[in-house]
Parts: structure tokens; C-alpha cells; sequence
């Protein structure tokens, strides 16, 4: 790992008036030392600093997010590898070895002899299977699913896209329900306008479910479905009343499909990144429109109700945001792709109420990371990890870690022996979701259990990757959940938090 740490120009500046002091006389130290305590409060702001985990070489330009599973960090590069048409990496969550799994061979016109290539998503870890996509190539030229074992071997392709049933994957990550995975493509379809899938984990049943035709929404640059209650919600980057994008909700089967919120200008257009659940609410980010045409971050209710901005984005807060939000420790996370102080782009905060906007980093050019284009943040524990394609030593891209040690420690994120299990938001009023990631053991059959402080248990049910919680019947105070497999066997344990 290289340990570069970014250090922002007022730090430096505040450096250099530090070494004056301790080289000057008595006298003239309590002179200075006056000016000291003036300048150093808005010279060195309370704002976290990025480590550099480490520098993409030639031409690799990675695109996505990584995704954390036990002490590793996984991910891919949009070109460079062997092969010139991208890759998938590991590396250590420290930085360490840092290793090319899996090179894409687009090979072009060559019909069924190419493994995909460009792959701009992020990577879904199950047990010791990553599953992948890539933009491009295929069977068809289209795009492909495919899956690789954690250290690179065993590949099988899933699924060639074909354009007819969808086309081109673009940002985020398959969306986990049991045995079935669901998405979204950027086109194809029977529009031309992309299309909401379902495809088992073994790559058998692909079905497409519903097909955007420009009226309907189009065009999502998102991957990701958000869940709740069963039902599939999502966000498209054009199509709609004002073709500025839409909010959706659609059942499991492909039935049901609702345009929840037609964007427009005002409330904020062209949305890039997936939906985030925190108890009944949305949160999202558009990349423009709002009072400043620099993007808004938004919020609404699961019932399609009270879309609502929380804060317009300009040059000040940073402008342009691309990625999704991520939820931890009571706040939401991202990047925008420019703005700040040095005008280019930052990492943000807000809390879920709307309030407590910051700018926690400012990415400053010349030798480290900018432009955060097309990414979100990642979570481990209360690490942030984030990915960027444009700057750090060799100008490729830079992988990097942040630890805000400012924010508060985030309760959701409870370590087991073989799994991650993230509850948000703890407490509540009775609402949680579940997010299962990291698992050694297989998910198949495996279950929740939650217990009251008298040990009886008041909920029972099939885990999934993703899933709800909803305890709102039960009393305010502590519950235990367990996390066991089909077997019986402890995977994880926690604490929920009611509050009435």
C-alpha cells in the first residue's frame, strides 16, 4: 500500500506557519502566536482526509464502486488488463495485494467467442461467487451476466444479452431476492429503451418483465432496484412526462409497474444513480436541474407521496452529483463530480431529515483523485471506500479509503463469524432493513429469528439477501435477531432497537 496521505493547501499552509513558529524567538513566538489562533480555526477545517489504497496503472480508468466482503475489497477497471477491454480486481482493505482476477477478451464480431468486456458496474458477492456484467460484448455484442469464483477461477456465463429482451448494463449492482437476481439495462427492450429483468442465480429463467418505452421512464442508468414490502422500486435517467427521468415502483413478477414521480427541472433531472431506503422513505440524487441546475438531493415517501427536495446542490456544496446514496451510522454518504473548493468534486454528508449538509473532503487534482464521475461510496464499519477514475500518481485512477472519525459509530453494522449483517435504521420504530453481505455459508434456507429480553421469539423468517424487518406491532425496548442456516447453525447475532 502506498501510505500518501492528501493533504488539503490550508493544512499546508497551516504546516508552514507551525515550522516559522518553532524556528523564532520568545518573543516573537507570542506575536505569532496571536495570529495563530486567529487563522488556524479557518485554516484547517474539521474535514476527514482520503488514503490512497492504491494507483491504477495504463489505461485502466475504473468505473463503479467496490464491493467489501470479509477483509477483501472487490471491483473492476471499464479497460486495461491483459486483454485491453477491462478487468476485475481484489485487493485488500488495507491496500495490500492488489490482483487482476479476470481480464474481459471482447473479441468483437466473433459471434459466441468473447467473455464480455467495458464492465462499468459493481461487483455482488455470495458466499465465495462474485457476480459480474459487463456493458459490452457477449454472445451478441450486447453485454453479458457472468460469475467467477472469489479468486478468480471457475467462470460461467450466465447470460448474453441480445438487445431484444435488453441490452447494456451500466452502473450499480444486481439486486438479491432469494434465488433470483433482478436489474435493469440502459437499452434494448422492446423500445429500445431498456428494460427490468429477473434471471435465477444460476443463470437459468432470464425474463424480461417490462419493457420502458420513453412514456413510461427510459434509459436507467442504474442497475439497482431499491425493496420494500415486496415490491421492486427504481429510477430511470430519461423517458417520463418531461423525459427528465422517473420514479417507479413495480411488483416481483414484472405486474403493477406505477410511475410514482415524473422529475422535471424544478424538482431536479437526469438521475444516475439507485434509490436508498431508510425506514418509509427514498432518498436519491439527480445529477441536474434544482434552483442552481447542479442536481438536488431528494426524498419520498414508499408510497410515491411528498417528493421532496432537501437540498439544491451549487458550486458551494459541490455540484453534478453521479452516484447513489449509502446510508450509516444515522447519515447519508456521497460524492458530486464537481464543486467545493477546488471545483473538483467532493465527499458529502447529510443527515435523513433533511439537515447537517458538509462537505466532509474536497478532492484537490494535480497527483490525487477528481472528478468522482458515475461512483458512490462503500461502507465497512465506519470506513468509507471509494473508487475514482481520473487523477492519483499515474493518472489512471485511485482507489482510496476515509475514515471521518468525527461522525458518529454506526450501530447498524454488527460483524459475525461468518457474515455481515447491516440492520438500518437502529433504532426505529419498528421498521428494519436487512442487508446480508460477506456470508461464507449459503444464504439457501437459511433464516431470521428475533427475540424479546424475556426470550420469546416474536419473528421467524426465510433470510434474504436484502431484506424487511417489520416489528411495528411489538413493544419499544431491545430484541435480539439471529441469524442461523437451514441447519440451525449461528451465522450472526444482534440488537434491534424499538423506540416508541
Amino acid at each position: 500500500m502506498k501510505q500518501k496521505l492528501h493533504i488539503p493547501s490550508r493544512i499546508k499552509s497551516a504546516l508552514c506557519l507551525i515550522n516559522i513558529f518553532k524556528s523564532i524567538g520568545p518573543a516573537r513566538k507570542r506575536a505569532y502566536l496571536l495570529v495563530m489562533m486567529v487563522l488556524l480555526p479557518g485554516m484547517i477545517p474539521l474535514m476527514a482526509q482520503i488514503t490512497d489504497l492504491h494507483d491504477f496503472s495504463f489505461n485502466s480508468n475504473p468505473y463503479g464502486n467496490v464491493t467489501v466482503s470479509g477483509c477483501k475489497l472487490f471491483g473492476s477497471s471499464n479497460q486495461g488488463g491483459k486483454n485491453g477491454f477491462g478487468y476485475f480486481f481484489s485487493v485488500n482493505k488495507d491496500g495490500s495485494g492488489f490482483k487482476d482476477i479476470w481480464d474481459c477478451n471482447d473479441t468483437g464480431s466473433v459471434i459466441g467467442n468473447s467473455n464480455g468486456g467495458y464492465p462499468y458496474g459493481d461487483v455482488t458477492v455470495v458466499g465465495n461467487k462474485l457476480y459480474c456484467f459487463n456493458e459490452d460484448g457477449g454472445a451478441f455484442g450486447y453485454g453479458n451476466i457472468f460469475r467467477i469464483d472469489t479468486n478468480g477461477k471457475g467462470y460461467k456465463d450466465l447470460h448474453d444479452f441480445n438487445d431484444t429482451t435488453g441490452a447494456n448494463m451500466m452502473m450499480g449492482a444486481l439486486t438479491r431476492i432469494g434465488n433470483k437476481f433482478y436489474g435493469m439495462t440502459y437499452g434494448g427492450g422492446a423500445y429500445g429503451y431498456g428494460v427490468i429483468f429477473s434471471i435465477d442465480t444460476d443463470g437459468a429463467a432470464y425474463k424480461d418483465l417490462f419493457d420502458f418505452n420513453g412514456i413510461n421512464g427510459a434509459n436507467p442508468q442504474s442497475v439497482t432496484l431499491a425493496i420494500s414490502k415486496n415490491k421492486l422500486y427504481g429510477i430511470t435517467c430519461m423517458g417520463g412526462v418531461n423525459d427528465s427521468g422517473v420514479i417507479f415502483s413495480i411488483d416481483t413478477n414484472g405486474s403493477g409497474y406505477k410511475d410514482l414521480v415524473d422529475l422535471n427541472y424544478s424538482k431536479g433531472f437526469y438521475p444516475y444513480g439507485s434509490l436508498t431506503l431508510v425506514g418509509n422513505k427514498f432518498f436519491g440524487t439527480t445529477y441536474e436541474g434544482g434552483a442552481h441546475d447542479s442536481g438536488v438531493i431528494f426524498e419520498i415517501n414508499t408510497n410515491g407521496t411528498e417528493y421532496k427536495k432537501l437540498v439544491d446542490m451549487d458550486s458551494t456544496t459541490g455540484c453534478f452529483p453521479q452516484g447513489s446514496l449509502i446510508f450509516t451510522g444515522n447519515k447519508l454518504y456521497s460524492e458530486t463530480y464537481q464543486g467545493g473548493i477546488n471545483n473538483f468534486g467532493t465527499i458529502f454528508s447529510i443527515d435523513t431529515n433533511g439537515m447537517g449538509y458538509k462537505i466532509i473532503y474536497n478532492f484537490e487534482g494535480t497527483s490525487s483523485a477528481y472528478y468522482p464521475e458515475n461512483y458512490s461510496l462503500t461502507v465497512s464499519n465506519d470506513t468509507l471506500f471509494g473508487i475514482i477514475s481520473d487523477g492519483g500518481l499515474n493518472g489512471y485512477g485511485e482507489l482510496f479509503m476515509l475514515l471521518d472519525n468525527k461522525e458518529p459509530a454506526s450501530i447498524a453494522a454488527i460483524k459475525g463469524q461468518n457474515s455481515t449483517v447491516n440492520v438500518y435504521p437502529n433504532p426505529n420504530s419498528g421498521v428494519f432493513n436487512i442487508q446480508i453481505a460477506d456470508s461464507q455459508q449459503p444464504l439457501a434456507n437459511s433464516y431470521i429469528e428475533v427475540y424479546n429480553m424475556l426470550g420469546e421469539k416474536v419473528y421467524s423468517a426465510m433470510a434474504n439477501g436484502q431484506m424487511q424487518v417489520d416489528l411495528l406491532n411489538n413493544a419499544g425496548g431491545t430484541y435480539v435477531y439471529r441469524l442461523l442456516t437451514a441447519e440451525g447453525n449461528l451465522v450472526s447475532t444482534g440488537k434491534l432497537i424499538i423506540q416508541k
